[in-house]
């Protein structure tokens, strides 16, 4: 690419990044469990699906391609993402077993004020930045897409396993900030917020390859 084309495309993905909204599913009125898991399970197949249309536009030999603006690749998107879902769901897995064992109940979900402030960045079009365990490196793993999918798959067994269950009473650390204590219910808006985020940033990543080719 000339440097009057990288010039143009970086100002393309400027101009985007300004006028772009991060597309965040509704949440459903009822905030029961029994209405929570299933919406939030329909909103993840949602995600997983922009997340394949976005790498399908994009030439598998242009994968591994930085953008001119100097962003990360759509393989270190789709790593950084795996990456944040493996941490969330060790930390949830426990918790969510211990939840099961325990009375049914369809006493409506409430956010902590820390989960509700979490999950609502992650809908703002302002950079934040990645903890360190989870950046990306220059090499994300083989078939990430599928090991992205998979995390969400386990997710999505996990709102199963709880759905008549009382997510406030199933309370976990943050994997990235320990001393932000989150309920359950928490967890699962933040990771569909974040995998919304990016989904996000890949999709423009894929009109900014369009725009270059």
């Amino acid at each position: 690419m000339s440097p009057t084309d990288a010039t143009h495309a970086a100002a393309h993905v400027a101009t985007h990044e300004a006028a772009s909204v991060v597309a965040h599913a509704a949440l459903p009125a009822s905030r029961t469990p029994h209405a929570m898991a299933p919406a939030l399970t329909a909103a993840l197949e949602v995600v997983d699906a922009r997340y394949r249309a976005a790498l399908a536009a994009i030439p598998p030999a242009a994968r591994d391609t930085r953008p001119a603006s100097g962003g990360w690749t759509a393989h270190m998107i789709l790593e950084h993402v795996t990456l944040a879902n493996e941490q969330y769901l060790a930390a949830m897995r426990a918790p969510a077993t211990r939840l099961e064992a325990s009375a049914t109940s369809d006493v409506s979900w409430r956010a902590t004020p820390g989960g509700w402030l979490l999950a609502t960045s992650l809908t703002w079009r302002v950079p934040l930045k990645a903890p360190r365990g989870i950046v990306p490196g220059p090499a994300p793993r083989a078939q990430v897409l599928d090991a992205l999918v998979h995390t969400h798959d386990d997710v999505r067994q996990l709102l199963t396993r709880v759905q008549a269950r009382d997510w406030r009473a199933a309370r976990l650390r943050s994997p990235f900030a320990r001393w932000l204590s989150l309920n359950l219910g928490d967890a699962f808006v933040i990771l569909l917020r974040h995998g919304e985020r990016h989904a996000a940033q890949l999709e423009r990543l894929a009109a900014w390859h369009a725009d270059a080719r």
